[in-house]
């Protein structure tokens, strides 16, 4: 059989030129990020932290988000609670001490009086 040659200018020779150039290029130099390497096993440096919040609040937060270049949800909830926690530890005079008991779940009990 005869191998027909391959018109250098054809879309195939193209393609072809395209495939092998990809080949040779790592994902980086294509511009794919590769995920960072997975941390040793061990406590992780951050925990799920579930509040209730009024929909109007919600809101705020994410509109307030969505239009800070950089800020994410999660963020934005820890540098306004760093603020009040500040805050509160120096009408303290220092940090609260540290305690075993669970800070209570749910509504406040109100108080009748």
């Amino acid at each position: 059989m005869n191998a027909k040659k391959q018109n250098p200018n054809s879309l195939s020779a193209f393609v072809d030129q395209g495939t092998t150039e990809l080949a040779k290029q790592t994902p980086a130099m294509r511009g794919i990020k590769t995920p960072p390497p997975e941390k040793e096993k061990g406590k992780p440096n951050k925990e799920r932290f579930t509040i209730n919040a009024s929909p109007d609040l919600i809101e705020r937060a994410r509109r307030t988000v969505v239009h800070t270049l950089g800020l994410t949800l999660s963020g934005l909830v820890t540098e306004a609670l760093i603020k009040e926690l500040d805050l509160r530890e120096k009408k303290n005079g220092g940090p609260f001490p540290h305690s075993s008991a669970t800070p209570q779940v749910g509504r406040p009990v109100k108080v009748k009086g």
